[in-house]
């Protein structure tokens, strides 16, 4: 899941309330570049809420903090994994425009963009005058079929009601 700023600066905030002690520019930080990667293993905001509260209060059978840093509360782990809420579609993520089977962040892009290949700003975007994807060909060839049949269609018509005019004698001749 990508985090919207918002979403980023509340979590950031929880986390901070549970965990006094993390300095917000350090859990801020963590969050930011988890969104600039895979973004965080979470089904919706709820769910990181959940998990990132599970991850800063757990505590040892003595009571101590199992976690002493917010380090690693991006990556993959139990409390991802017990927060999950039961039976939980798997949302769909979002893909690059060009790169049309990367989810965003595009890894394609960021190496094209570590290259040189290509500006920050097209991550995720599609160069101009390159070929569509598949999908996209395919809906827009639908879409011009459709307003071939509505033209012809509507020229039939159009027809119909000239041949008739004709024969009735009420067309309008020059």
């Amino acid at each position: 899941m990508i985090l919207t700023k918002s979403q980023g600066e509340r979590l950031t905030a929880v986390l901070h309330a549970a965990r006094p002690e993390w300095a917000t520019a350090s859990i801020a930080k963590i969050l930011q570049t988890a969104n600039q990667n895979e973004g965080l293993p979470a089904i919706d905001f709820n769910h990181a809420l959940r998990a990132a509260i599970a991850y800063a209060t757990a505590c040892t059978p003595e009571g101590n903090f199992v976690k002493q840093t917010p380090g690693f509360i991006a990556e993959p782990s139990r409390f991802w994994e017990i927060t999950t809420p039961p039976e939980a579609p798997q949302p769909e993520r979002p893909r690059c425009q060009e790169h049309h089977w990367e989810p965003i962040p595009c890894r394609v892009c960021q190496d094209e963009i570590n290259l040189g290949d290509r500006t920050p700003e097209m991550l995720n975007k599609r160069k101009p005058g390159l070929p569509l994807p598949p999908e996209q060909v395919a809906l827009k060839a639908q879409r011009a079929r459709q307003a071939i049949r509505q033209a012809q269609t509507i020229g039939q018509a159009d027809n119909a009601t000239s041949e008739a005019e004709h024969r009735s004698g009420t067309a309008n001749t020059p």
